[in-house]
């Protein structure tokens, strides 16, 4: 418990929303071991460590699953022969040209089924081979059936219109697809269920008999005293991170653009209508520098008193238009009236 509350106020600290999330799903894992005892705990260790698919984790493996769903539609693209070129996430057909986009990597189905495919381990497996392979079966699916959503939707494209197959994306795909992929992964593994279904999912002559969970029992402290000393860390953790968010630094009276050498300020506008958000910042400069050789390059300050929500120096969704991967560096991406795959 005292752990999860620094972690918190790490994360508060560094305005690291997972970190803070992280620390308060570990703080309720602590309160029931504190509260209930290492029995009780050894008994619902599943549903305990279960919460921590509660954390939205998962953003970190977005560029890599955009990158196996656009090799995998180009796979498929070719054993169908439609003709298809691919730079990085962009994918051009002779009848539209498309974007594996962040939202379509198919990140939120993979960790739905990361979490359905531990439940269902759990329940319905005795053997951990059998549940490693569950598993691994979890996480395979769920990446080759994006895969071939994505190459169903440039496919039905090219026979019905890309009009048709950006509404049929969204009503199948949604709502039919993954549910018929979910009972697929259900149905190969039903036949190797090896978990009775009147089977106790805790041995309670083991936990009863263990001698570990009988030393640890021996440190327990009354339940009273145990909510006292969690709220206190919890409200310790809560009033340092209050207390460190009212600090702030002294800022200068004016900002000095510096000189480079080799550069100088330019004055022609930007090729993009492009810039950070500095969202809640005290003081903000914007420049532009320029070489002999014409390369250009634009520089924006945000300098803040201070980091507390909504005035934070990094976050999710600093840009004002949208910038996507491609394959020869970072170019922002076209704005055409095509659907992205998906």
């Amino acid at each position: 418990m005292g752990g999860a509350c620094f972690v918190w106020v790490l994360g508060d600290f560094a305005g690291l929303s997972i970190a803070r999330q992280l620390a308060a799903v570990v703080m309720l894992q602590g309160s029931a071991l504190a509260l209930l005892g290492p029995r009780v705990a050894a008994a619902m260790l599943f549903p305990l460590c279960y919460m921590l698919f509660l954390v939205p984790a998962g953003d970190e493996i977005i560029p890599f699953l955009q990158t196996i769903t656009a090799k995998l539609t180009m796979l498929l693209l070719a054993l169908t022969q439609i003709p298809a070129q691919i730079d990085g996430v962009f994918i051009t057909t002779r009848f539209g040209y498309f974007e594996v986009a962040e939202a379509c990597s198919g990140v939120k189905f993979l960790i739905a089924m990361l979490a359905y495919g531990a439940l269902v381990s759990n329940v319905c497996f005795k053997s951990w081979p059998r549940r490693a392979g569950f598993m691994a079966l979890s996480v395979a699916v769920p990446v080759l059936a994006n895969g071939l959503r994505a190459w169903g939707t440039i496919f039905i494209a090219g026979q019905r219109g890309i009009e048709f197959a950006s509404s049929f994306d969204h009503v199948f795909y949604g709502w039919v697809f993954f549910g018929l992929v979910m009972a697929l992964v259900m149905a190969a593994g039903w036949r190797f269920f090896d978990r009775p279904v009147d089977a106790s999912m805790a041995d309670a002559a083991a936990i009863a008999e263990s001698p570990l969970l009988a030393r640890l029992e021996r440190l327990s402290v009354r339940p009273a005293a145990a909510l006292v000393i969690s709220g206190a860390l919890a409200l310790g953790a809560l009033g340092w991170g209050q207390a460190a968010s009212r600090l702030e630094a002294p800022l200068p009276a004016e900002l000095v653009l510096p000189q480079v050498a080799g550069w100088h300020l330019a004055s022609e506008p930007a090729r993009y209508a492009w810039a950070p958000l500095h969202g809640g910042a005290d003081r903000r400069l914007k420049a532009r520098y320029a070489d002999a050789a014409g390369h250009v390059v634009d520089i924006s300050f945000a300098l803040y008193a201070a980091q507390r929500d909504g005035q934070e120096a990094g976050g999710f969704g600093r840009a004002r238009c949208r910038w996507t991967r491609a394959g020869h560096g970072n170019r922002p991406a076209p704005r055409l009236p095509m659907p992205r795959a998906t």
